[in-house]
């Protein structure tokens, strides 16, 4: 997904981006720093599906390791 990312905001697609702006939004003076904008924007929506991932990621293995018994295994031992 970050290749798709990196490809789409290349400095080839920037006028095209650029362009997009301009008609879609009617936006008439867009600079570099709606680009910006438009990449920062991107990326933060990459971020929260990430971000997403890893929080369920986190809470399952979290579950796993409270249950995989190492735990009951000590108290064996005695």
């Amino acid at each position: 997904m970050s290749t798709l990312l990196s490809s789409t905001f290349t400095s080839a697609n920037k006028e095209y981006i650029q362009n997009a702006l301009r008609t879609w939004y009617k936006i008439p003076l867009v600079t570099d720093i709606a680009f910006d904008a438009v990449k920062q924007a991107a990326v933060l929506i990459f971020l929260i599906r990430l971000a997403v991932v890893y929080l369920v990621g986190q809470r399952k293995l979290a579950e796993n390791m409270e249950n995989s018994g190492l735990v009951g295994w000590r108290k064996g031992m005695r």
